[in-house]
């Protein structure tokens, strides 16, 4: 095969590849939660189809996904994105630390008849938005100051 022939053949593909490019979006891109006891909340993320309208399979995973939830597990995202409410619903206590869950938005699979897409396998995007729940520790800490003799 020539170099001109092979040129014309990843030219080829790569035009032909084109409308199977899909883009999905989220906003925002991350949110942080900063813990209080028995913390009700209730929170919007906006999924943007940049310009091309998908089916999408909504899940939550992650450390805390039992305390986070959304109000649809597959949505129909329109060309010009959608809105997606969340809840956040934290136990009485928490140990101290940073905990990451994730809202994933998981674009469906589009088979067709014939052509590119037939085979039962392929990729699919995803999304996802980060929410951080950060617990503090609630124990007293010392106050500690260094002098040296002579300081002015």
């Amino acid at each position: 095969m020539t170099l001109a022939t092979r040129q014309l053949c990843v030219f080829l593909l790569i035009i032909f590849s084109l409308p199977l490019v899909h883009a999905i979006g989220i906003s925002p891109p991350s949110m942080e939660v900063m813990f209080q006891p028995s913390l009700e909340a209730d929170g919007e993320l906006t999924l943007l189809a940049m310009g091309n309208s998908f089916g999408a399979k909504i899940s939550v995973q992650g450390e805390l996904e039992k305390y986070i939830t959304t109000d649809q597990s597959f949505v129909n995202v329109p060309p010009e994105g959608m809105k997606l409410a969340y809840h956040i619903r934290l136990p009485e206590s928490m140990r101290p630390g940073n905990y990451k869950t994730y809202i994933v938005a998981e674009q469906s699979a589009v088979q067709q008849s014939s052509g590119p897409g037939k085979a039962p396998f392929g990729a699919v995007s995803a999304i996802g938005m980060p929410i951080y729940i950060i617990v503090q520790a609630q124990d007293n800490y010392a106050d500690i100051s260094m002098d040296r003799p002579g300081n002015v």
